[in-house]
């Protein structure tokens, strides 16, 4: 059981990979993948080391700072290309 809940937060990260600018509902994930947000937490937490809110954070984060870093482009342009 331990196994298939440490595949369910990995397939919900992934997702959040895939699609990191998606307006992601944490408790829907959590429900999704069959698990309490308790137990969500606490297996995202164990398995990635931070909170899912953090992870998803901190992927926008090092997303955003990549585009930043790749582009002459101006960050009221970036704000408005990615509403």
């Amino acid at each position: 059981a331990r196994a298939a809940e440490s595949d369910v937060v990995t397939a919900v990260a992934e997702a959040w990979r895939q699609a990191p600018g998606r307006a992601w509902d944490l408790p829907a994930c959590a429900r999704a993948a069959g698990l309490s947000y308790t137990r969500f937490r606490a297996r995202f937490a164990r398995a990635y080391g931070r909170s899912p809110y953090a992870y998803l954070q901190g992927l926008r984060l090092e997303l955003a700072c990549r585009w930043l870093r790749s582009t002459d482009d101006s960050m009221l342009h970036l704000s408005v290309v990615t509403l």
